[in-house]
This record gives C-alpha cells, structure tokens and sequence, in this order.
C-alpha cells in the first residue's frame, strides 16, 4: 500500500515539474501553442492545395487528351462517312488542233479528255451536245458573243442515204475510266472563240445537291485563236 502511494506521489510531481513552466509564464504558452496549431494547419492547408491543382493540372491533361481523342474520332467518321457516301470527281480537259482548210477557213478539231478520278461512276447526260464554240467579239477584257456553233458527239455517220448520223447524248464512266471525246468545227480565221464543254449531272448527284440547295453541271472551257495561214 505504501509503495503505491509512493509511486502516485512520484508521477504528481513529475507532472507538476512539467507544468509548472507553464503556470509561470502561462500567456506564452498558449502563444507558442496557438503558433503550433497555425503550423499544423498551414502544412495541411498548403498538402491539400497542392493536392487540389495537382488534380487539376492531371483533369486538364486529361481533358485536353480526350478532345484530340474526340476531333480524331470526329475526323476518321467523317472520312468513313466520305467512303460509304463515295465522291464524285472528274478531270475535263480541252484539246484543240488548228488546221487550215481549202477554203482558207480553219477547222478546229477538239478533243475533250474525260476522267473519272472518284469513287462513284459517272453519268453525263445532254440534250443535243455538249460544246458550244462561241465567236467572239471583244475589247480589252469584256467580250460578247458573235454567234455559236454547235458540233455534235457521234457514235456512227451514214453509210447509205436511208441512214442518218447517230449522235451520242450520254457519257457513262466507270471509277477510275478515261475516255476521249473528238468534236469537229469550221470556223474563220483571225478570230476568237471560246469553246465550252457542258453536261448534266446523273439524278443521284442531282438529288443530292438539291437538299443542300445547291445545282451542279460538268463543265470545262477553253478559249482558241484561229490564226490564218496554219502550216
């Protein structure tokens, strides 16, 4: 019993020894504990802001990563979309040679290139033909119209005099077909004439630029000097 006592009177003063620097000088006791405190707080307060734009700076990465993900996807659709739809395309070239003829006029014969460089077949289709060879009349950069000819596409001439020349109105190409159109005009010598190539576009194609109001032709142009005295 008497050990015990002893042992408890003991820890008092150990506890009172502790304290007492305290009790003497409370006041900046509680200062230096307020201190302690601030500090305590203001290293969390300074980890958890860290903590804070560390995570932003990660969502920001994130989030910029996810839109390049999203415009790529976004892009790789719209090619898709462009291969399943298919594209319509063609190269329309005009060729003109000049000959001098007997009666000091010049023929023109023209050649129009024709080729499907799309994903889709092409149907070009035309009333009677599809040139147009303008004379023209002009002064520095206006010009007007002189007279037209029209030469026609043939697939046949007559051979007997109950035959007639058979014209082509339609030009069908297959992806990736290329084909030359050969056209024949007289004109006269020492002028200008512009010469354009015009078909309409298949119903498909038409239909389609409808619902973006929008109308489509193929169309090339040329414009030729006839000279005189061609060798």
């Amino acid at each position: 019993m008497s050990n015990n006592n002893n042992q408890t009177s003991i820890f008092r003063r150990f506890f009172q020894g502790l304290l007492n620097p305290f009790k003497a000088n409370w006041t900046e006791s509680i200062h230096f504990v307020i201190i302690a405190v601030g500090i305590v707080v203001s290293g969390y307060w300074a980890y958890h802001t860290f903590d804070i734009l560390s995570q932003k700076e990660v969502a920001e990465a994130n989030l910029a990563k996810t839109n390049s993900d999203l415009e790529k996807a976004q892009l790789e659709l719209k090619e898709l979309r462009a291969k399943i739809d298919g594209t319509i395309s063609s190269d329309i070239s005009i060729d003109v040679e000049q000959h001098t003829l007997s009666n000091n006029k010049i023929g023109l014969i023209i050649s129009v290139t024709v080729k499907n460089n799309g994903t889709q077949d092409i149907d070009m289709t035309w009333e009677k033909t599809p040139l147009k060879v303008y004379k023209l009349a002009y002064k520095e950069d206006l010009i007007a119209n002189k007279g037209v000819q029209t030469p026609y596409l043939y697939r046949s001439l007559k051979t007997e005099n109950e035959e007639d020349n058979v014209s082509i109105n339609n030009l069908y190409l297959f992806v990736g077909a290329q084909k030359s159109l050969s056209f024949f005009v007289e004109v006269e010598a020492n002028n200008l004439y512009y010469i354009a190539f015009e078909s309409k576009v298949d119903a498909s194609t038409k239909n389609n630029l409808d619902q973006h109001g929008k109308t489509g032709v193929w169309l090339s142009s040329k414009y030729v000097f006839a000279k005189a005295n061609i060798i």
